[in-house]
């Protein structure tokens, strides 16, 4: 995916840290994006079928399983994804290639 593709502008929530009730805090963070509404049937993380409303394809940021000590440029599971004020959850996030073999994520949001 080339950088000019990038068009959309998007909002990462990363968590930060989670309190003693379970609730989590965020830190935002911008990112350019290509995003792409389509309904789609994915196998979640969990194994089941669910609907993707969306895809959004960013530079290729590693993923984490634990938001202990996270870097800036690193995606979770339960990190959010604004599009124009509307907070999406992440329901898988694939590592792709393009055909310039450069590797970016695809994350499908709910």
């Amino acid at each position: 995916m080339l950088t000019s593709e990038m068009i959309d502008s998007v909002t990462q929530r990363q968590i930060t840290a989670q309190d003693q009730w379970g609730s989590f805090t965020f830190t935002n963070v911008s990112r350019k994006a290509n995003v792409e509404y389509r309904n789609r049937t994915i196998q979640g993380t969990d194994g089941n079928y669910v609907v993707s409303v969306g895809v959004v394809r960013m530079k290729y940021l590693p993923i984490i399983t634990s938001i202990t000590s996270r870097a800036t440029a690193t995606i979770h599971m339960d990190d959010l994804i604004t599009i124009d004020g509307v907070d999406h959850r992440i329901l898988k996030l694939c590592r792709a290639k393009s055909l310039h073999q450069t590797y970016f994520i695809e994350v499908y949001i709910a």
